[in-house]
């Protein structure tokens, strides 16, 4: 490889290492690996239902908000779901090849959670 060459690498090398040490940050759900878990959120994995179907997968999981706005929760997911493949569809709801990913936020007994049900479409 030339000198210019090596330059080039290195340059492409040290410039993605912030992402990916940002990435490695990244959590995401347990029942759905595929789908980012926003920091500040706390995952109830005994909540979480899952099943496979001939159709596709299906899986309820439930976070509780832990002070974190539901607005600011909304935004998150409207700004990094796009870029695990999701497409916005509507209201809180997301489609991506042959599954519906909505959204829901619920209040019970003062705590608030944030729900994900992922279905095929």
């Amino acid at each position: 490889m030339s000198k210019r060459g090596l330059h080039i690498l290195t340059f492409f090398l040290v410039a993605l290492m912030p992402l990916v040490a940002g990435a490695s940050n990244t959590r995401f759900f347990q029942a759905a690996q595929d789908i980012p878990l926003m920091s500040g959120l706390v995952e109830d994995t005994t909540s979480t239902l899952t099943y496979d179907s001939p159709q596709g997968r299906i899986i309820e999981s439930v976070s509780v908000l832990n002070g974190v706005e539901e607005e600011n929760v909304r935004n998150y997911y409207n700004q990094t779901l796009p870029a695990f493949g999701w497409q916005f569809s509507g209201h809180d709801e997301f489609v991506r090849q042959n599954e519906t990913l909505r959204m829901d936020f619920v209040s019970d007994d003062g705590q608030k959670y944030f729900w994900i049900f992922i279905q095929p479409r």
